[in-house]
């Protein structure tokens, strides 16, 4: 599996997804912020060019779908626009093509159709690994958002989490909570921690981008006090239901 978010559809981003191919990745998950002009098709296109036999799966981040978005391209919301092909359009067809041929299996809320929760409220599972994931919109409390709802994602998570048996759990979403990172960009307290604390339970890291860094955290046993679990090496990292870590790429 590999995961990349924040990418470009540029020299960098493809030099990425060729190291992916040469490294044998199966499964490319991608957390938002894909090319920064608000073309999907041009994006399609790049991932066309870029995949060769690797599945892909991506949620939103904010540059598809806030309002900065829109002040800054002129062309709306390109997520799930009103006119056009969005995103979120473009990957569920993707969805649909790779399910068919033995790919990663996704699913919407219960009582939602994945097309309506396709890059949102979503959980998908590739042989022995499960993510569950929050858009942009969903997990963003700010004016930049649509009023999310960490309350809503929390239990969500903990409903799709307590029902897989999956060796690897994963919770993505595109922003992380700011004392989560080591860049000063994006450092805020967005009210995400019992999102966190539900993941750590059930033994699901997490993945993150949004801050255009790269880190991984130490083992943490509480997201709400920061606590580290006594459970680190220095040279190995064993994961515990209870004991997770969170990374962010991109």
């Amino acid at each position: 599996v590999g995961f990349i978010g924040d990418s470009e559809a540029v020299g960098p981003a493809e030099k990425a997804y060729a190291l992916m191919r040469e490294q044998g990745v199966e499964w490319v998950i991608a957390n938002g912020d894909y090319d920064y002009d608000s073309k999907p098709k041009d994006f399609e296109n790049f991932l066309n060019a870029q995949l060769g036999n690797m599945f892909f799966t991506g949620i939103s981040g904010n540059h598809e779908d806030d309002v900065l978005s829109t002040l800054d391209t002129f062309r709306g919301k390109q997520w799930d626009p009103w006119f056009g092909t969005g995103y979120k359009e473009y990957f569920f067809e993707r969805h649909e093509n790779q399910r068919a041929r033995g790919g990663p299996v996704c699913r919407g809320r219960n009582g939602k159709s994945l097309e309506d929760d396709y890059g949102e409220f979503m959980s998908c599972e590739h042989k022995n690994l499960f993510f569950v994931s929050a858009g942009w919109n969903q997990i963003s409390d700010s004016l930049l958002g649509a009023g999310g709802d960490p309350d809503a994602v929390a239990a969500f998570f903990e409903e799709r989490l307590r029902s897989s048996t999956a060796k690897w759990k994963v919770c993505l979403f595109h922003r992380p909570e700011g004392e989560m990172h080591t860049n000063e960009k994006h450092s805020g307290d967005y009210k995400t921690q019992k999102v966190y604390e539900v993941c750590r339970r059930y033994g699901a890291f997490t993945s993150s981008g949004h801050v255009h860094s790269y880190f991984r955290s130490k083992l943490i046993s509480n997201y709400n006090t920061l606590e580290i679990s006594p459970f680190n090496n220095d040279n190995v990292m064993t994961l515990k239901c209870g004991h997770i870590f969170s990374s962010i790429m991109g």
